[in-house]
C-alpha cells in the first residue's frame, strides 16, 4: 500500500514535468507559425515581397492557416496526454494508441513548420519514455524516437527537400529586432532540450527508486518469509508438545475410569466374600444367594472396564437416564455389600450432557466404594438436587472418617472429573465423611 502511494506520488511530479515541457514545446512552436505569419504580413505591406521572395529558399504557403493549424495540432497533444493521464491505469492500450497518434502529430507538425522546429518529437519521446520504459515495446518507441529526431534535423532535411528557414523571415527586421528574435528562437529550443533531459532524468531516478524501494520489499518479504518459517517450526514444536499433553491428559482420564470402576466392583467383590466367610458354617442357602449376587457384581464389573477401555461410559448410562443408573448402582450396593445407603433426587427424569452424567456417576460410586473401603461405613446418604443454575451432590457416611484429608488417587480424580465442568468439590469430616460436589448447569445445552 506504501509502495502504491508513492508510485502514485511520482507519477504525479512526472505528469507535472511533462506539462511543463508540453509548455515549452507548445510556446515554441506557436511563437514560430506566428511569426512567419506576422513577418510575411511585414514584407506585403513594405511592398517588398518580390525582393523577399527572390532572396529566401521557400514559402510555407498560407500562413494564417499554418498558425490555425499548429495550434490546433499541439492542443491535440493535450487530449492525448489527458487520456494517457486519465484512463491509462485503467485501460492499457490508451497509452499506446495515444503515443502512436502523438508520433502522427509531431510529424505533421514538423511538416507544417518546414522543419524548424522538431523539440515536438522530444515530447513525444519522453512521454512513450515514461509510459513504456516497463513495456515489451519500449525499445521500439524510444528507437523510433531517436531516428525521428535525428533526420527531422533542420540542416539534414534541407538536403533532399526546399523548405523555408526561420532566419530568412528574422533578416527582415532591423539588427536590434534581429538579434532579440534570435535570442527568443534559441532559448526556446534550448529550453525544449533542458526540460526534455530534466524529464529523461526524473524518469530514471524514478525507475531507481522504483527498483530500490522494490528491492527493500523484497529483503522485508525475505525477512518476513524467514520469521513465518522460525514462528512455523515453534507451532510445530507447541503442537507437538500440546499432542503429548492431550496424551498425558487421555491416559489420566481413562487410568481415572479404570480405577473407579474396578475400585468398586473389587470392594463390593470383596465384603461379599467376608460375608461368605462369616456365612459359611452356619448358614449354606444364603451363602449360595450371597455366592450368586458377588457372581453377578463381578460379570457386571467386566462390563463396566470393557465400557470403560472403549467409550469410556458405563454401560448403564446409555439405556437409561442418570436417576435411574444411580438408583441401580445403590441397591447394587445394598445387596452386595450389606450396607445402608439410602438415595434422594428432586428430579426424576433428571438427564444432562454426557460428561456431566460421567462425572456425577463417578464420584457417587468413588465416594461410596471409599466410604466402605476406608471409612468402614454402614450407612450412605447421597442427595442430588437440580437446582436453578447448578447441580448439587452431597455423600455423607457415618464411618469412622479421618484426621487429616489427604487427596489419594481417587479424590484427585473427583476433583478434576469436577473442575472440567467448572464445578467444585469438598472433603468434610463430620460424624464419618462428606463430599460436596456443585457443577454449573449449562444453559441450553441441557437435553430432553
Amino acid at each position: 500500500m506504501a509502495i502504491d502511494m508513492e508510485n502514485e506520488l511520482l507519477s504525479i511530479k512526472t505528469n507535472k514535468i511533462l506539462i511543463f515541457m508540453y509548455f515549452i514545446c507548445f510556446s515554441t512552436a506557436i511563437w514560430i507559425s506566428q511569426f512567419v505569419c506576422l513577418s510575411i504580413a511585414r514584407v506585403t505591406l513594405n511592398f517588398g515581397a518580390r525582393e523577399f521572395i527572390a532572396e529566401i529558399s521557400g514559402l510555407p504557403g498560407n500562413a494564417e492557416i499554418l498558425a490555425q493549424k499548429t495550434i490546433f495540432y499541439m492542443l491535440m497533444f493535450g487530449v492525448t496526454f489527458g487520456l494517457r493521464t486519465y484512463f491509462g491505469k485503467k485501460v492499457k492500450e490508451i497509452i499506446t494508441i495515444t503515443l502512436v497518434v502523438d508520433y502522427l502529430i509531431a510529424f505533421r507538425i514538423i511538416i507544417l513548420l518546414n522543419f524548424n522546429y522538431n523539440g515536438v518529437l522530444l515530447w513525444v519521446f519522453t512521454n512513450s519514455l515514461a509510459h513504456l520504459i516497463k513495456s515489451r515495446f519500449s525499445g521500439l518507441y524510444i528507437g523510433g524516437g531517436v531516428i525521428s529526431y535525428i533526420i527531422t534535423d533542420k540542416n539534414l532535411a534541407s538536403m533532399w527537400m526546399k523548405n523555408y528557414n526561420i532566419a530568412d523571415y528574422i533578416s527582415v527586421y532591423s539588427k536590434d529586432e534581429q538579434s532579440y528574435f534570435y535570442l527568443t528562437y534559441n532559448i526556446l529550443n534550448i529550453m525544449t532540450i533542458i526540460a526534455f533531459f530534466a524529464c529523461c532524468l526524473f524518469i530514471i531516478m524514478k525507475k531507481d527508486e522504483t527498483i530500490k524501494k522494490t528491492k527493500d520489499l523484497y529483503e522485508q518479504l525475505s525477512l518476513a518469509n524467514s520469521n513465518l518459517i522460525k514462528v512455523n517450526k515453534e507451532l510445530e514444536c507447541m503442537v507437538e508438545e500440546n499432542e503429548k499433553l492431550a496424551e498425558i491428559r487421555e491416559r489420566n482420564r481413562i487410568a481415572r475410569e479404570i480405577h473407579d470402576t474396578m475400585g468398586h466392583t473389587l470392594t463390593g467383590i470383596i465384603a461379599g466374600i467376608d460375608a461368605c466367610i462369616a456365612l459359611a458354617k452356619d448358614s449354606p442357602e444364603i451363602l449360595r444367594e450371597q455366592l450368586k449376587l458377588i457372581s453377578e457384581v463381578s460379570r457386571k464389573g467386566v462390563e463396566d472396564i470393557r465400557a470403560s477401555v472403549s467409550s469410556l461410559r458405563p454401560d448403564t448410562l446409555e439405556r437409561l437416564n442418570l436417576n435411574q443408573t444411580l438408583y441401580n448402582l445403590i441397591e447394587n450396593t445394598r445387596k452386595v455389600m450389606g450396607v445402608e445407603v439410602e438415595y434422594y433426587c428432586n428430579e426424576e427424569e433428571l438427564k444432562l450432557d454426557e460428561d456431566e452424567e460421567n462425572a456425577i456417576y463417578r464420584i457417587v460410586q468413588e465416594c461410596i466404594t471409599n466410604a466402605i473401603r476406608h471409612g468402614m461405613a454402614t450407612k450412605i446418604t447421597v442427595l442430588l438436587e437440580k437446582r436453578q443454575f447448578e447441580i448439587y451432590l452431597k455423600i455423607s457416611d457415618n464411618g469412622i472418617g479421618c484426621t487429616e484429608i489427604k487427596e489419594g488417587f481417587g479424590a484427585r480424580h473427583m476433583k478434576e472429573r469436577v473442575e472440567m465442568l467448572n464445578g467444585t468439590v469438598n472433603f468434610a469430616n463430620k460424624d464419618g465423611f462428606v463430599v460436596e460436589a456443585v457443577v454449573p448447569i449449562r444453559w441450553g445445552k441441557e437435553y430432553d
